[in-house]
Parts: structure tokens; C-alpha cells; sequence
């Protein structure tokens, strides 16, 4: 697939997005559109807890997979993800709110019984920061991909321009920047 055809691609999935989730309000320094291709991992960790979410959120989105909220026995910020019109899941997200330390392995225990009830053999953790060894540990045992800061701000910086740009559109609808609510 071209560099075209992702981009129209991901534009389609901003707007089912768009269409289906609510507006996300996300910071910038200026009070403008928030451009993903300027994250950092320091300016993810500087984020609240939804903004971290909604910016994950729209990450997924743009590479074509759908969220559900997990339901049962699942942590606040556990999705189910599922790839384009797949009718079963491919596996549970965890996204854990911005915090400075590293993360450790409880906060990623339970994921594994999340993923078997759902019946995934995969987790995702994203995390604005790094893991412990026993995180690590933990994680390679139970199929769960731990994602720093510093990776997912990498993800992203490997993306298209074009998802990219479709990616920033869904962080700062232009109601939002013309108001200057952030």
C-alpha cells in the first residue's frame, strides 16, 4: 500500500472517529493545533490522564484499529482492540495515567486475566514512562508489550505525515482551538 492510499486511509478513520467519539481536549504550548510529530516522552508525562488516553486513543485509530471499553474485571483505562472490521478482538490495551516513575508489576498483573477473558493472547501497556525489571519480567511471561514514553513518541514519528496529521486533527478539533479551551 502507497503512502497515498494510508493517508486516505487514515483520514477515513479520523472521521469515523470523529463521528463516534467525543472531542478530545488536549494542551499545546501556543494555544494552537497540537502537532504529534512534536511529543516528546517529558511532554507525554507532563499530560493528564485523559489527554495520555486520547492521545493513544487516536494512535490506534489512525493505524485502522477500533476501541471498545473492556468491561468486566478490567482496570479504567483497559480497551479491547480490534483490527478493521475484524468481528473479534486482537488484543486488551492498558493505558496508565502520566506518572514520573517507573511502572511495576502490579499495575500489570491483572491485565492477564483482562486478555483471557477476553479471550486475546496479546496486551499492550502504554505508559508515558518505563518499567521495573519485574514489569518486564512479568510482561514477557504473559505476551504483554510493555510501551515507554519513549517508543510511543518513535511509533508515532514513524507514521505517514498523512496519518499523522489525521492523528493531530483528532487531538485539537479546530472548535476547540478557535474557543482556546485546552
Amino acid at each position: 500500500m502507497g503512502a497515498a492510499a494510508l493517508a486516505a486511509v487514515a483520514v477515513a478513520a479520523a472521521v469515523a472517529y470523529k463521528r463516534h467519539a467525543r472531542h478530545v481536549r488536549t494542551r499545546t504550548d501556543d494555544g494552537g493545533v497540537l502537532d504529534v510529530a512534536q511529543l516528546s516522552a517529558a511532554r507525554l508525562r507532563g499530560l493528564t490522564g485523559d489527554e495520555f488516553h486520547d492521545i493513544c486513543k487516536a494512535y490506534y485509530h489512525g493505524r485502522q484499529f477500533r476501541l471498545r471499553a473492556a468491561r468486566a474485571r478490567a482496570n479504567a483505562r483497559d480497551a479491547v482492540l480490534y483490527f478493521g472490521t475484524l468481528p473479534y478482538p486482537v488484543a486488551v490495551v492498558r493505558i496508565i495515567e502520566p506518572v514520573a516513575e517507573p511502572i511495576d508489576a502490579p499495575a500489570i498483573r491483572d491485565l492477564a486475566d483482562v486478555m483471557s477473558l477476553y479471550g486475546v493472547a496479546k496486551g499492550i501497556v502504554h505508559a508515558s514512562c518505563g518499567y521495573t525489571d519485574a514489569a518486564m519480567a512479568f510482561a514477557r511471561l504473559n505476551r504483554i508489550r510493555l510501551v515507554s514514553g519513549d517508543e510511543f513518541v518513535r511509533n508515532i514519528s514513524g507514521m505517514p505525515e498523512g496519518a499523522r496529521v489525521a492523528m493531530s486533527s483528532l487531538l485539537t478539533p479546530p472548535a476547540y482551538a478557535d474557543a482556546g479551551v485546552h
